[in-house]
């Protein structure tokens, strides 16, 4: 009886270490990731402000590249073009990213979901250790001939020593 309620303990012990583990991760991550994303989006208008006040200057900075007609043509492009991207592409990549981040966190819930699942899992086939051996023991007796079984339980025997020790 007190070997099984030490069993139970240490089981305990170890689902509460691993919850702890996980949810100062959480703890840690999660704050720092909205800090950042509302940082993000307080300033982007400023930036694009910005990038786009430097575009639309650029010819008026440097009138020599604009004179020289090889390049005047694809200057003008490539202002226009990055006009364009600022006014009509940036909030398409926001919502991209906002839709990335979302998904993250979806992900980041399935990965959670899935832990405490393999944790419920896990303390079932702790409990009941003894009950599973004990059938796995019929079944190999039931599959195998008696020689077979006792070489197979020998290798089990063997390798119990040898991983038993290390976990």
């Amino acid at each position: 009886k007190n070997k099984k309620f030490c069993r139970r303990l240490a089981v305990a012990i170890a689902v509460l270490a691993t919850l702890l583990l996980i949810a100062a991760l959480f703890a840690v991550v999660i704050p720092e990731v909205t800090t950042s994303l509302s940082r993000l989006f307080e300033t982007l208008p400023d930036h694009l402000k910005k990038v786009e006040k430097w575009w639309e200057t650029f010819p008026e900075k440097h009138p020599k590249l604009y004179s020289n007609k090889l390049i005047a043509p694809y200057l003008k492009m490539g202002v226009d073009y990055v006009t364009e991207g600022i006014n009509g592409g940036v909030i398409s990549t926001i919502v991209d990213s906002i839709s990335y981040v979302l998904g993250g966190l979806m992900g980041a819930v399935n990965v959670l979901y899935n832990i405490v699942i393999g944790t419920i899992v896990a303390v079932y086939a702790l409990m009941s250790k003894e009950s599973f051996m004990a059938g796995g023991r019929r079944l190999v007796l039931a599959c195998m001939s008696r020689r077979r079984s006792d070489n197979f339980f020998k290798i089990v025997r063997t390798t119990h020593k040898i991983f038993g020790g290390a976990i």
